[in-house]
């Protein structure tokens, strides 16, 4: 009889001690999620539901997760389908495209290599030494398109403005407007990422003092929880060398 007491007081340690394992893990899984919640930063470029950032994600990076982490809990990654329920309620693309201010790819250069850097037309009637300066963004807007960030293997959606004039060599899966807008796919790191939905309004400096104290307090949790639980294995293995 004082055998199984043993071995049952030594299965209820090594329980105790697997379950508070299981329980820090979610307790530093949740914070981290919950730190997502919290915006990090602002949108380049804002139009009602839209937002642009930048990112350095590769193909198979998660820009759903990327525009929680910048935006708020509210935003994830445009669909295509969410410019095309835009345009089709009536939404300009006019305004759509200028206020997240989308640089053309100048037709002259159609053979470039997709990567290189947006062309931007100079105006000549503006003078040396007047302020010019190139559009900022870039010509290529990573989306999803029903749910699904990528088209083949590696091959990630992007929207670019065609403005009705879509080179031979393109291959696009959707256009608005007589490819005024173009639903695209192509590999590459980096750029741009159209997002929807409603940014977070708390202040920036409160979100990063946020995503600062939340690991924090989740680890002295988790802390805490280990410490009390190896406590309470070496109780119970005490109890055991004294029951002998």
């Amino acid at each position: 009889m004082l055998k199984q007491k043993r071995i049952i007081a030594i299965v209820l340690a090594y329980c105790l001690l697997l379950c508070a394992f299981f329980v820090s893990r979610y307790v530093l899984d949740f914070s981290k999620s919950l730190t997502n919640r919290f915006q990090t930063g602002v949108p380049l470029a804002s139009y009602q539901q839209f937002h642009v950032i930048a990112h350095d994600l590769d193909e198979m990076g998660d820009l759903n997760a990327e525009c929680k982490a910048q935006l708020g809990g509210g935003v994830r990654l445009a669909d295509w389908n969410d410019i095309v329920a835009f345009y089709e309620a009536g939404g300009s693309l006019d305004d759509f495209i200028l206020a997240l201010n989308i640089s053309l790819r100048n037709p002259m250069f159609n053979l470039i290599d997709r990567l290189g850097e947006p062309t931007n037309a100079r105006d000549p009637s503006v003078k040396d030494d007047q302020a010019w300066k190139p559009d900022p963004l870039g010509y290529e807007y990573r989306v999803s398109k029903d749910g699904n960030l990528r088209w083949q293997g590696r091959r990630h959606y992007f929207v670019e403005r065609h403005d009705h004039f879509k080179r031979p060599d393109f291959l696009d899966h959707d256009n608005l407007n007589n490819h005024q807008l173009t639903l695209g796919s192509w590999f590459g790191k980096g750029g741009y990422a159209l997002c929807y939905g409603k940014p977070t309004k708390t202040p920036i400096f409160i979100n990063k003092v946020l995503k600062l104290i939340t690991p924090i307090v989740a680890i002295l949790f988790v802390g805490c929880l280990l410490l009390s639980s190896v406590l309470a294995v070496m109780h119970i293995l005490n109890m055991r060398l004294v029951s002998r």
